[in-house]
């Protein structure tokens, strides 16, 4: 399910974005669909919650971008706003789920002036109605908590203006939540599902800009060095044991091939409290007589990664490899996904997701400097 996140969040930046659409269009669309799916069985655990079809409504608020800024012509004219969904899990364990996401729209390919097929990738977080109690929700090992962050990727067909301002919509969308083993448990939900809508253009129709714009942004630049700092809470697996805080480093330099693209390489290091009593834990059952000889919690892994850059925003994707692990909790590779906002030209923050495979480590938040 991860390598699959992965391989949408990096769709757009290998398709060609040369073919510019002639049509006029309003400066402001809305859009509603309605949504049939099934929950993705990632772990023989969550069996038991996955045998009905979520069902839901996914409604958005767009804005189209006309041209005025260079990267707005790099990425084919996209949209963005705000994308309001509902999930009814027709399961009294999971109850119904609600989340507002911001989202960016990337234009993959134009047939004709008005069809077009659309990427739309949102993030934002979510609010689950019954999530695990220990007395009265036991059953449910998916949400550990009622707040969760949410992640989607519609992948659809569109035509614009088939009736006046009215267009129909049509595809296929992967729906992710969890709360980032913030608290246990936390198998996350993923939901593939079908969907069908309508949209309305609003206001007056608007030309792109075809002025000539001055390149601000480089296609190349020399080595950069980053230097990020990311901490946050969360616990172990062992449901009820309390929250910890964890203080991620990461050192790595980068190198920037186009206007869209840098490839990253350095070192991690991570200092997680909740390992630290997850091992202290296992010792009474392990070895109770001989705690001195606990292996160590802290951790140092080599990172490789990408960073596929967005005006202020940009994405990262990065795997990484423990070359210091004493203590084997999840296996030796993992994945970093993360989104940057560059606040200056040197001064970012961040949010960023670890995981081992399908399970999420830690959601953590932090600053970083890359000069």
């Amino acid at each position: 399910m991860k390598k699959l996140t992965l391989f949408l969040i990096y769709l757009n930046c290998f398709f060609v974005f040369s073919q510019r659409s002639k049509l006029k269009s309003s400066k402001y669309f809305i859009d509603v669909s309605t949504y049939y799916g099934s929950i993705i069985k990632h772990k023989p655990s969550i069996s038991h919650l996955t045998q009905n079809h979520p069902t839901g409504f996914i409604f958005s608020f767009n804005q189209r971008s006309i041209g005025k800024k260079e990267w707005e012509r790099i990425y084919n004219y996209p949209d963005y706003g705000f994308t309001f969904y509902t999930q009814d899990y027709h399961n009294e364990k999971l109850g119904k789920l609600y989340a507002i996401n911001g989202h960016y729209s990337f234009y993959l390919r134009h047939f004709k002036e008005r069809n077009q097929v659309v990427l739309k990738v949102g993030t934002g977080l979510s609010y689950v109605t019954k999530p695990y109690d220990r007395y009265e929700n036991k059953k449910n090992n998916i949400f550990g908590s009622h707040v969760n962050a949410s992640i989607f990727f519609n992948l659809y067909y569109q035509r614009l203006l088939l009736i006046k301002n009215f267009g129909i919509k049509a595809g296929i969308s992967i729906i992710h939540n969890s709360n980032g083993s913030s608290k246990s448990p936390n198998s996350g939900s993923n939901v593939f599902s079908t969907f069908v809508g309508i949209n309305y253009s609003l206001g007056k129709k608007q030309k792109r800009s075809t002025r000539r714009l001055k390149s601000t942004i480089p296609k190349k630049e020399r080595i950069k060095v980053n230097l990020l700092f990311l901490t946050g809470k969360n616990q172990s697996d062992v449901i009820g044991s309390d929250r910890y805080p964890f203080y991620h480093i990461s050192l790595y330099a980068d190198k920037r091939i186009s206007k869209k693209s840098a490839f990253q390489a350095g070192f991690e290091y991570f200092n997680s409290k909740f390992l630290k009593e997850h091992i202290y834990y296992k010792s009474l059952s392990y070895y109770p007589d001989i705690p001195e000889k606990l292996p160590d919690y802290k951790r140092v892994s080599v990172i490789v990664g990408h960073e596929l850059f967005i005006n202020k925003v940009s994405a990262i994707v990065q795997l990484g490899y423990y070359i210091y692990s004493p203590f084997k909790i999840e296996g030796s590779i993992y994945e970093n996904i993360g989104i940057k906002y560059y606040l200056t030209k040197h001064i970012y923050s961040q949010i960023q997701l670890k995981a081992h495979s399908a399970k999420a480590e830690s959601f953590g938040f932090g600053l970083g400097i890359r000069i």
